[in-house]
Parts: structure tokens; C-alpha cells; sequence
């Protein structure tokens, strides 16, 4: 027996049923998908009514991965779309340039990776890049059958159609019946993982702060509030700067995160702002006299050619203090910031805090920011460290409040108007987020040029109006 499907609408249970455990949805032109699956599957299982396979898959979690295992498209090949790969490992060694590319080790996620012929790909490519071997993937995907065809790494002709012959004899060792991937190099700088992309917390830790991430023709098979959903998970396993690639068919992420955008010719590039600290050392620490609400909204420039960073530390020995953390924070030394600015966090609590983020140490940073606040509350930097704090952790709501209280202490604060922005424009409120990118856009226009942006580390108004035109194109 098998169940004949004679309304399209009578789906829709089973529909809502699948996507509330894989986040899939299921357009007109996938249904046939589905009703090809439940009349095997009511075969094989002898149902004969869609409430009975309904109840079936809702009290059997290894029939409800079985079929929905069934409805995956594996359709992947070797060196699929290269283009889009390419311009990924370029991205990347651009990003590294100046902070020896050779050493560093490049950590990247596959997700929805099918058989494995994506991350296998990528890792090839990389091995003849600026990177060597120092590079790390983690392949994922919801279906185990697709995660140990990915381990053992034998492909049919099919996975290799896009290879000529000389590829084929470098990269794979002809089988009776298949192709074995010969680079033992590339196959131990890949790991497979079986994971559902809607559900968070599916990577070990070891796999947070990613480069990048490599998610390409897969948001198609999902609803929109699932690849929202999807979109914060990615935006919070990567590093700041680090990038995500997604494919062409795929849906636009703006607004789904606080994603960067820029529109290539491959396709378009999604990149995780690097976090805006500004430099607390310029205003009042902790062991200073508080400044009045008058001298605060006093406007500020600071020129490039200033000493605004050697007037940061009271004494000698703060001063070359904070040019250490600055030259190892902006090599990426997090962890040796912490370490230098952790006994002395009133030389610069501004770089500390952002080192603990940079590093997903946000209770420590919590911890730092809000004592700042507790102690300093006329201080504006204070109370935007707290929010950048809680935008990290996607409290967009919460940020937006608090940067509120750093503008009404200081309403030429720069800055604060510009996340202001960001916060509105990732709650929807797009009317304030027009307006705070506006006010940041005015207040920098009465800038002279070649200034640096008060508060704002190593960024010039130039380089800033750029940050917020992107912005005010976005939204």
C-alpha cells in the first residue's frame, strides 16, 4: 500500500512538519520531491493515510532523518563554480597580507557540504596557494550518508566531469568503479562534522572565530526565517573581517546580520565588520576626574599627524605600554593584548575590551565594560563599549539603548550615531537607521579633510564616509 496525494494542500501538514526539523521549505517546483519520498516511504512502511506517516515521523526521530535524508540533493561536483573558490583564497591572502600569510592558519567552514567535493576542492586549491598547508576546513551537512561518502573520499566519473585528464591523474587514483582522492595532504586538513545549519552551537568551540565561510546553493531549500536564523549563526562563528561566500541562486543575507556587503563579479561577498573599539585612552580612565557634560560635548578633530596617542598615558611607561598593544592588536595578538592590559586595564580598556571579544571572551568583556560604566557613567566611551559589547552578541535592541545614553552625554559623538545605525537597520527600524547614518554623514562633513575620526581607531574621515555611504546604500 502507498498513499496517493490528490491535493497539493494536503501537504501542508507534512510540510510544516519537515520544515520545523530541517528548516527546509518547499516551493511549488520541489513538491514533487516530497510526494515522490512519501510514496516510497509509505510503501516500504505499509501506510496508507498521510496522518498516519505524519505520526509515524513525529514518534520515530530515525525514520524522520531517513526521510528527510531522502530529500537532499546531493548535486555537487569537483571544482564547482572555481571561480567563487578562487576569488575565496584571494580574499583571504589579501586579508593576511602584511601579517605573513605563510604562517598563518586559515580556518574555514563548509557548510552544507554534501559528499565532500566542496571542501576537498577548496583544500586542493589552497595547497597551491600563498597558504601551503596551513590551512584547517570543517566540512558539515545535515545527512550522515553524505558525511561518510565525504570520509571515505571515493567519487564517481560524475564528481569529476568538471576535471580533464591531467587533473584527474594528479588529484585521484582510478579505480574498478570509482576515483580515490590521492592528496593525503588535503584529506587530513578537512574534517566532516554531521550538522543541521538552523541549529546553533552544532561546531565545537575549536571551530568559532572562523576566516571564512563557504555556503553556496544551499539557503535556496530553506524558509526565510530559517536562513535569518542561519545567517546570525554564521555571523557569529567568524572572526571580525572574516568573510562568507554564498552561491549565486542563493537569497540576499542584508539584513539578516551585520554583514559587510560587496557585489563581485562571482557573486556577492558577505564580511563581518571588524569591531569598532575607539580609543578610551583619549578620554577619561577610571583613575581620572570624571569630565563635566559640558566639556564632553565639546566637539573634538584630532588630526592624523596628532599626538592624540601619545597623550593617551599619563607617564612614560603607560605610553609605551599602549603602543605595544596597539602594534600586537593590529597583527591579530589578541591573547598577548590581554595579557599585557590585564593588570594595567586603565592604560587602554578600549583595546582590552576588544581583544576579549576578537578572542569570545564576552563575559570578561561584559564584566570590564560594565564596571567602566559603574564607574565613569558621564563617560560616553564607557557606555559604547558596553554596546559593542551586546552587538557581539546580537542584543541589538539592548545596544541601541545604550548607545542612546552615549549620545545624550555626547550628541557629537561620531561613532555612536554610525552603530546606532547598525543596530536600527538589524531591528528593522530602518526610518532611525536613516537617520543616525545621516547625523554620522553631517558630522563628518563638517570635518576637515584628512582628519581622524574622534574616537574611532586609526580611521580617517575619508576611510569613514566610505563606512557610512556603504551603509546609507544598504538601507
Amino acid at each position: 500500500m502507498q498513499i496517493q496525494v490528490l491535493q497539493k494542500d494536503e501537504l501542508s501538514t507534512l510540510k510544516e512538519l519537515i520544515s520545523g526539523y530541517t528548516g527546509f521549505t518547499f516551493t511549488a517546483s520541489r513538491e514533487h520531491t516530497l510526494v515522490q519520498a512519501l510514496s516510497a516511504f509509505s510503501k516500504v512502511h505499509n501506510c496508507t493515510s498521510l496522518l498516519q506517516f505524519e505520526h509515524m515521523l513525529r514518534t520515530s526521530d530515525a525514520l524522520m532523518k531517513k526521510f528527510t535524508e531522502s530529500l537532499l540533493i546531493h548535486e555537487t561536483y569537483f571544482f564547482r563554480e572555481k571561480d567563487s573558490l578562487a576569488q575565496l583564497i584571494s580574499l583571504l591572502e589579501k586579508k593576511n597580507d602584511g601579517n605573513n600569510t605563510g604562517a598563518s592558519v586559515a580556518r574555514i567552514w563548509s557548510a552544507g557540504c554534501s559528499t565532500g567535493e566542496e571542501p576537498y576542492s577548496l583544500a586542493l586549491l589552497l595547497l597551491e596557494s600563498a597558504f601551503k598547508a596551513n590551512f584547517r576546513i570543517v566540512g558539515t551537512d545535515i545527512s550522515q550518508q553524505a558525511i561518510n561518502h565525504a570520509g571515505n573520499a571515493h567519487y564517481s566519473e560524475w564528481s569529476l566531469r568538471s576535471l580533464n585528464s591531467a587533473q584527474r591523474e594528479k588529484y585521484f587514483e582510478r579505480g574498478l568503479k570509482t576515483y580515490r582522492l590521492k592528496d593525503e595532504t588535503a584529506k587530513q586538513r578537512v574534517t566532516f562534522v554531521k550538522a543541521n545549519l538552523t541549529e546553533e552551537n552544532q561546531l565545537s568551540r575549536e571551530w568559532s572565530n572562523l576566516d571564512a565561510i563557504i555556503c553556496r546553493n544551499v539557503l535556496i531549500y530553506f524558509e526565510q526565517q530559517a536562513i535569518s536564523k542561519i545567517a546570525k549563526i554564521f555571523f557569529h562563528q567568524l572572526k571580525p573581517g572574516g568573510i562568507l561566500l554564498t552561491g549565486a541562486s542563493d537569497p540576499p543575507l542584508i539584513g539578516c546580520a551585520d554583514f559587510e556587503v560587496e557585489y563581485t563579479a562571482t557573486g556577492i561577498v558577505y564580511r563581518k565588520p571588524e569591531l569598532q573599539i575607539y580609543k578610551a585612552a583619549r578620554r577619561s580612565q577610571a583613575a581620572t576626574p570624571m569630565k563635566s557634560r559640558k566639556s564632553i560635548n565639546k566637539p573634538v578633530v584630532v588630526t592624523l599627524n596628532s599626538t592624540a596617542q601619545a597623550n593617551a598615558a599619563s607617564a612614560g611607561h603607560a605610553k609605551t605600554t599602549f603602543e605595544k598593544a596597539m602594534q600586537l592588536y593590529r597583527t591579530g595578538q589578541w591573547q598577548d593584548v590581554v595579557k599585557l592590559l590585564a593588570p594595567q586595564p586603565s592604560i587602554s580598556r578600549s583595546l582590552l575590551i576588544r581583544s576579549l571579544l576578537n578572542l569570545g571572551r564576552t563575559e570578561e568583556a561584559t564584566i570590564l565594560a560594565e564596571a567602566a560604566c559603574q564607574n565613569e557613567p558621564l563617560d560616553a566611551t564607557n557606555h559604547l563599549l558596553l554596546a559593542l559589547v551586546m552587538m557581539s552578541e546580537q542584543r541589538q535592541r539592548d545596544a541601541a539603548a545604550i548607545i542612546k545614553k552615549a549620545l545624550f552625554l555626547d550628541r557629537n559623538y561620531i561613532v555612536a550615531h554610525f552603530l546606532l545605525g547598525i543596530s536600527c537597520f538589524c531591528t528593522g527600524d530602518r526610518n532611525q537607521a536613516l537617520k543616525s547614518m545621516k547625523n554620522a554623514q553631517n558630522l563628518l562633513n563638517a570635518l576637515p579633510a584628512g582628519a581622524a575620526i574622534p574616537l574611532a581607531e586609526e580611521e580617517s574621515r575619508e576611510q569613514f564616509q566610505a563606512n557610512v555611504q556603504r551603509y546609507l546604500t544598504i538601507i
